[in-house]
């Protein structure tokens, strides 16, 4: 199969996922057909699964006539990312043994390759139920929340009650709460008297606020009986659909 991306935005988007998916796994697992990438992941602790799927037209350039499954090391494809210089065009081609890449531009013209890695790999059907709270925001102000949150705890417990929304964090030094106002939404959903209050690992939810240069909003669905579920609002395009396993109460 073989795939070219020549506008750098969208270079930069591939790279900035991949090395997302590096916080999550040793390798990466594609699985191609002629309409589509679709990438699934779950991480080593098994507390995030991560799927992306994305379409034949989002490439300049997309041919995969067979249907092929191929695994990289995370570590070794962004060592490759990190040499992209900025006015080349990615090129790909992926073989039964090889994933060779190019970066290939007016001054020079760079090639790559490395092996593929033998996995066996069962697919997930993630369960996308509808829920009783959501709401989106800035990534780049999500990100900032945790950022700050960050100095107190590992944990983020997010609560709703009274019509408000709070993201909470207690460590041995103390105890941070944000109470978020509602202009700060760019949407918000809930039922009527709903109560919410789960935790998570905050650092999974600050692993994909770190693609907020890519992705300018992110939305949150919440529910008592399922992992948090987090996507882009991105209608056309790369869609990412992210699962974060809740913290178990030792109560």
């Amino acid at each position: 199969m073989k795939f070219i991306i020549k506008e750098e935005s969208k270079i930069n988007e591939y790279i900035e996922i991949i090395k997302f998916t590096k916080n999550l796994s040793q390798y990466t697992t594609m699985m191609c057909n002629s309409e589509k990438i679709h990438i699934q992941l779950l991480d080593d602790s098994h507390i995030s699964l991560l799927d992306i799927h994305i379409p034949n037209d989002w490439f300049d350039v997309y041919d995969c006539e067979i249907p092929m499954t191929f695994s990289v090391n995370n570590s070794i494809l962004t060592k490759l990312f990190n040499l992209y210089s900025k006015g080349s065009i990615m090129e790909t081609e992926i073989d039964d043994e090889k994933y060779n890449l190019s970066y290939l531009n007016e001054q020079e013209n760079k090639y790559f390759c490395i092996g593929l890695v033998d996995i066996e790999k069962e697919l997930l059907a993630p369960v996308i139920n509808d829920t009783d709270l959501d709401f989106s925001l800035k990534t780049s102000l999500l990100d900032t929340y945790l950022n700050d949150l960050s100095i107190f705890g590992n944990d983020l417990e997010i609560k709703y009650n009274n019509d408000k929304l709070y993201f909470i964090t207690t460590g041995d030094e103390g105890e941070m709460k944000i109470e978020i106002s509602y202009d700060s939404f760019i949407e918000f959903n809930v039922v009527d008297d709903y109560e919410f209050e789960c935790k998570y690992s905050a650092k999974y939810l600050n692993y994909i606020t770190k693609l907020k240069k890519n992705y300018k909003y992110i939305h949150l669905y919440l529910d008592e009986n399922n992992p948090l579920h987090i996507k882009f609002d991105n209608e056309k395009g790369i869609q990412i659909d992210y699962f974060i396993a809740p913290k178990i109460s030792d109560d």
